[in-house]
């Protein structure tokens, strides 16, 4: 960060939601560690005590960054993420009952995952059989048919295991 005097600044407008759990956290340690005396005045209270318009936003952000932490921890439990090996020429991912620390009762093919409005991708395991993760009946091949999914350049389309290749 910024340690200098125009650097330092209790503005927390321009932090995202994620951001805003690490300020809660640190606000937590604080009223756990530390015997409350009082609020400051300022940014974040007004002269009655009471919350202004920028404690409500960044309440608010919070808020928003658990939501986003829950759909993420949702997210990889529909496509887990994949065990992997990685050394110099020769990287490989490969799926089972129990990657990404998720135990399920299926392995699942290894497909690369990109999230929207997200850069890059990561490896995901997917339901390769059966109806969709979301209950609908289109198909029979589980949710490999997701437009967040990329097959590995040549993997087979059912190996569990494939090997990674620069693309």
């Amino acid at each position: 960060g910024d340690f200098s005097d125009p650097g330092l600044t209790d503005d927390l407008s321009n932090l995202t939601p994620d951001q805003m759990l690490g300020v809660e956290d640190w606000v937590q340690t604080y009223e756990k560690d530390y015997k409350y005396v009082g609020i400051v005045v300022g940014r974040f209270y007004d002269a009655d005590g009471g919350p202004t318009e920028a404690l409500l936003d960044a309440e608010r952000r919070i808020v928003a960054g658990h939501a986003e932490r829950a759909k993420e921890k949702d997210l990889k439990r529909l496509f887990p993420p994949c065990n992997s090996r990685w050394s110099a020429g020769s990287s490989e991912v490969w799926c089972t009952k129990k990657s990404g620390g998720i135990d399920r009762d299926w392995v699942g093919v290894p497909r690369r995952f990109f999230k929207a409005g997200g850069k890059g991708s990561r490896c995901a395991c997917v339901k390769n059989f059966g109806k969709r993760s979301d209950g609908s009946e289109k198909g029979n091949g589980g949710d490999l048919d997701d437009p967040r999914l990329k097959s590995y350049a040549g993997c087979p389309v059912n190996a569990d295991t494939c090997k990674v290749v620069e693309e």
